[in-house]
This record gives structure tokens, sequence and C-alpha cells, in this order.
């Protein structure tokens, strides 16, 4: 970002203007009013608390917290990515608001990095201030007290995103198999059945079946005349007919 600004509507190219001296209240008033940057506010810088007169721009106080508020501008927006060293982490300014400003600070040595140089470096290439060093040596990945004070407090302000399980792929169940054609049967279906005279019809009173040991033939007999036959007593003639008096003889 350029933060040498000048004055808005060629106010610098007028009669009277010197570079480097404070403009006069119109002019200041000018400026301001014709200034978009989000800190500045009614002719005053919001980020120094101080009037914006086209010097206090240029201040190098001025120019740091401008940085500072771009840093922070730009945090918000991309959800403050975790810094590149493990040891560091952006957390709030003041622990006991979430939202407020989320600065760089080092877990290793407990401080807020002030420059570019004191909490940097890792083991294998070892930088920084000598407490930074010192720590360096003494901890690392693995241990409890880093697991503790370092990775903890890390993921709590730049949780690491677990991968998601891969769902199974979606495969189609196995379709039926098709009937096999109709052939033709080569085997004669069975001849039906002609029904025999059955010996499974209900039986007059006092008739009972039996079998004669010789031939294995089913025959009927009265119990209580004696009377034996070969034919069923229901297909006998109508009880006007003389009854049979056929024996049976095995």
């Amino acid at each position: 970002a350029n933060f040498a600004l000048r004055p808005p509507g060629g106010l610098w190219r007028q009669p009277g203007f010197v570079a480097g001296a404070a403009p006069a209240a119109a002019a200041a008033a000018a400026w301001a009013a014709a200034s978009s940057v989000p800190w500045a506010q009614d002719g005053q810088c919001t980020l120094c608390s101080k009037g914006l007169d086209g010097i206090h721009e240029q201040t190098e106080t001025h120019l740091k917290r401008v940085a500072a508020w771009e840093e922070q501008q730009e945090g918000r927006a991309t959800g403050f990515a975790a810094p590149k060293e493990p040891y560091l982490a952006y957390m709030p300014s003041d622990e006991k608001d979430p939202n407020s400003e989320r600065w760089c600070k080092c877990l290793l040595c407990n401080k807020w990095c002030q420059d570019e140089t004191s909490h940097t470096g890792s083991l294998a290439n070892s930088q920084g201030s000598k407490e930074h060093l010192k720590n360096l040596r003494n901890y690392g990945p693995g241990d409890a007290w880093w697991q503790l004070n370092v990775a903890a407090v890390r993921n709590k302000w730049h949780p690491v995103a677990r991968a998601q399980p891969k769902a199974a792929p979606q495969v189609a169940p196995p379709r039926p198999a098709a009937p096999p054609p109709a052939v033709a049967s080569a085997v004669a279906p069975p001849p039906p059945t002609i029904p025999t005279a059955g010996h499974d019809r209900p039986l007059p009173w006092g008739w009972k079946t039996a079998v004669c040991p010789d031939s294995r033939a089913t025959y009927f007999f009265h119990a209580t005349t004696k009377q034996t036959q070969w034919h069923h007593p229901s297909d006998a003639v109508e009880a006007e007919a003389e009854p049979d008096t056929e024996e049976v003889e095995c």
C-alpha cells in the first residue's frame, strides 16, 4: 500500500502550499472530507488519534499502525491462517475478548512477536533471541510440555481440519439372472391315474377290511355275521336284491 498520500483535489498545487508544512484549517478540512481511507473519520486518524494534515500520514508510527491494521483486516477476511512455524499462533490480544485483535504470539516463549527475528527458526536452523533459542533446545514436538503449552493452544486457534473418511463407492446391486429359455420336455407326462375300487370309502355298519396273507389282497368281512367278500359292501345290489354270500378263500 502507498501510504505517502497527498491532499486531494490538487490542494498541494494551490498557491501558498508548502511541501512538508501543515496546511491551513480549511485545507485540513478539505483533506478530511475527501479522504476515503477506512481509518479516517471526521478529519482524524482513528489509528493514532491525531488530525489528518498530510504530514502525520507519512510518519513512521502511523505507517506501522496502518500496516498492523491492514494485517488485521486481511486476517479477518481469510480466517487468520496458521503461521508457518508450529510454535506461533494468532491469538486475541485480550484474553477475555475472543473478538479482539489477534496478534502473533510465540507459544514457546509466551511472548508477543514484536519483530520478525526474535521468534523464528527451528532446532535444525537455530535463530531468534537467546530465550527463544534456549526454548528451542529444551522443548519440541512429542514431549508433554510442548503438547500442553504449544500444540494444544495452537490447535485451539488454528484447528487442524480432519480428513473426512471417503464414502464407499455406490455399487449397483447385481441383476437377477435371466430365466433359461423354455425347452420342451423330452419326458412324457405320467398317464392319468385310473381310479380303482377304493377301500377308503366308508363301510356300512359292522363291515371291516382285512388282508389275505397269501395274495396280499384286501377283502371285506362282517364282524357279526362273519360274512367275507372281495368287493366293497357298498357295491352290493340294493336292499331288495339278494345279499352276496360269496365266501373269501385265501
